[in-house]
């Protein structure tokens, strides 16, 4: 019995990773159909394993994992506390679409070694350490390139310090919904009219036709497109 709950906890710990996975690559209406199915899925296995005379084994399972389920909620505890401090040394990047002058974009580190200096302050040794930090990020790792690119030329990933960083264009993520809201200049539960205003407002400075570039208004539209949806 104790080996087969052990079996069954590795294989729970392992499917809640997957699903986090999973969770955090879902807009807010895909996590409610995916807790809805999960429950329903449930319901519906304990209601036939119950008719088929095949819960025996239930309570002697939920009595042997009570020792460990008292425990969990510390190693939850334990868990965010690392994961915390990870983060303090870990850069993250907030996007600064700036409306008037000679660029269209900037950014502000938000933790890490250079934490609250914008990307116009850092040095390139900086720059090149950050974009290898960030480089597989949803976020930075598009809107890094975008940025070296307007100053350093076309070309900035094959010169000195950013050797031998990851050429940009890596396999990257789609946009979190926090990235969208971010580069959109919105906060958490803005509504649909908000988001098209804060799209509309930056696409005018973006767009090629004003002076800004493809890869930037694609992206804005991405993020446009990546709330709405939700």
């Amino acid at each position: 019995m104790l080996i087969r709950l052990l079996l069954l906890l590795l294989l729970s710990l392992l499917l809640g990773a997957l699903g986090r996975l999973l969770w955090l690559r879902l807009s807010p209406r895909g996590r409610r159909n995916l807790g809805l199915g999960l429950f329903t899925a449930v319901v519906l296995i304990l209601v036939g394993a119950a008719l088929l005379g095949r819960l025996s084994w239930l309570v002697p399972a939920i009595t042997a994992a009570l020792p460990i389920l008292r425990r969990l909620p510390l190693l939850f505890r334990v868990g965010r506390a690392a994961r915390a401090f990870r983060a303090m040394g870990a850069p993250s990047l907030r996007p600064i679409l700036l409306m008037e002058g000679p660029h269209l974009l900037d950014g502000e580190v938000l933790t890490g070694p250079d934490r609250s200096k914008t990307l116009g302050q850092l040095e390139p040794e900086a720059l090149a350490r950050l974009w290898r930090t960030l480089h597989r990020d949803p976020l930075a790792g598009r809107l890094l390139p975008l940025y070296l690119a307007e100053r350093f030329g076309a070309q900035w990933f094959e010169r000195s310090p950013f050797p031998p960083a990851p050429t940009p264009g890596a396999t990257l993520g789609p946009l979190r919904d926090g990235d969208a809201l971010a580069l959109l200049g919105l906060s958490e539960g803005a509504d649909a009219a908000a988001i098209r205003n804060a799209h509309r407002r930056l696409m005018h400075r973006a767009h090629p036709d004003h002076g800004g570039s493809d890869a930037l208004a694609a992206l804005l539209n991405a993020a446009k497109d990546q709330l709405l949806k939700a």
